[in-house]
């Protein structure tokens, strides 16, 4: 049996960037491509043009995190620590 400590903090940090800036950056891509479709007309099919942008920005905000991890990895790199080992 091992225990584990975590730092809350920091944990919920790194959850919320992991989870809540891919979906924020799906919102921005289905919000552009339906301000490029019905608002201003640039596509014909709204609906399409909202998915493929939602699609994009999201695997662009996959990409950006990948990019960011080094660098993310070093705040949070102790944030679980064994504690005990029985």
């Amino acid at each position: 049996m091992v225990a584990v400590s975590i730092r809350v903090s920091k944990a919920l940090g790194a959850s919320a960037l992991a989870y809540l800036f891919p979906l924020g950056m799906l919102i921005v891509g289905v919000a552009l491509g339906w301000l490029l479709a019905s608002v201003w007309g640039i596509f014909a099919d709204s609906e399409m043009t909202m998915a493929l942008f939602g699609l994009g920005f999201a695997i662009l905000s996959f990409v950006l995190l990948k990019i960011a991890a080094p660098l993310y990895n070093k705040k949070v790199s102790n944030v679980y620590r064994m504690v005990d080992k029985r």
